[in-house]
């Protein structure tokens, strides 16, 4: 049987997907990119918008990216959760930052145009405050959402009720008992639930008390091929579901590593038919492809 008949059966069967990390990883490894995927570089805001032009012409309806700080020496990702370097630990944001980050949304909201959703992740880079201010600077754009990471219930609500834009948070918060004060609290519009850490049983939970609170959810999936079955798996039983995080911009051979690729078309996932979680692991690509620190 299928995972999600364990679970009480599918609610969809077609999963709504954004593109995560959508020109971050072009900045972040823009060789690697180029040589593996010939996928352009992203150095400049031109390049933003093209970025923006490419996600609206994909198929996906929504799209997700990191801040990114463009200037005459090229493009900076300034996502702390893959870039250590020149994080201020204060959390503050500086006035060149904000336009930076600006400019940037700017750019790629006139790629995309106003039909493609679009969201933006600073994970735990500010405080509150410097949040709200960044919050102030790209309301304009209309995002489906900004994500951001911060472990204070009372903090995050009180910033949520100063937000023109829905906030999604919560992908490094574990179990039930994490969630509780933050959903007692009303302190995310969206909640992002990691399901390979929570282990999918508790995911389901979490997803369920999330309801009771009117809250939907979106499954923290960047992980891997199987971790996208797992996920489509979760995103088809819970009732509460936003939207299911995939990354577009990843290596030729990825669905190589299992038994069956699952069917991505026009920025949905069809949910995998297969027992379990819809396929295996593919032992042989896998021996193809030893990880040594690169692709």
């Amino acid at each position: 049987m299928s995972v999600y008949q364990l679970f009480g059966g599918a609610l969809r069967t077609e999963i709504d997907l954004y593109w995560t990390h959508c020109g971050s990883f072009r900045v972040k490894s823009p060789d690697l990119f180029e040589r593996l995927m010939n996928r352009e570089r992203l150095i400049d805001l031109n390049g933003m918008q093209r970025l923006g032009k490419e996600v609206a012409a994909s198929g996906f309806r929504a799209a997700k990216t990191n801040p990114i700080l463009f200037n005459a020496d090229g493009a900076t990702l300034l996502n702390p959760g893959f870039v250590p370097e020149g994080l201020d630990h204060a959390g503050t944001i500086s006035h060149e930052i904000l336009v930076a980050i600006e400019a940037q949304m700017e750019a790629f909201r006139d790629g995309a145009g106003w039909s493609t959703e679009l969201m933006l992740d600073v994970n735990f880079a500010y405080s509150p405050p410097s949040v709200a201010q960044l919050e102030a600077c790209i309301r304009q754009f209309s995002l489906r959402w900004l994500e951001y990471d911060h472990r204070g219930a009372a903090n995050l609500a009180d910033l949520r009720q100063r937000m023109g834009l829905p906030l999604a948070s919560l992908e490094t918060i574990y179990e039930c008992v994490g969630y509780r004060p933050y959903l007692e609290k009303m302190a995310v519009d969206i909640a992002v639930v990691d399901i390979l850490w929570n282990g999918f049983s508790e995911a389901i939970r979490i997803a369920n008390l999330c309801a009771v609170h009117g809250i939907n959810v979106a499954p923290h999936n960047f992980y891997g091929p199987m971790a996208d079955l797992i996920a489509a798996n979760f995103s088809a039983v819970v009732p509460n579901l936003e939207i299911m995080e995939f990354e577009d911009d990843d290596v030729p051979w990825k669905y190589d590593l299992l038994t069956q690729p699952p069917i991505v078309v026009d920025g949905k996932m069809m949910l995998p038919a297969g027992a379990g979680w819809g396929a295996d692991i593919n032992e042989t690509a896998l021996k193809e492809h030893p990880w040594g620190g690169r692709a």
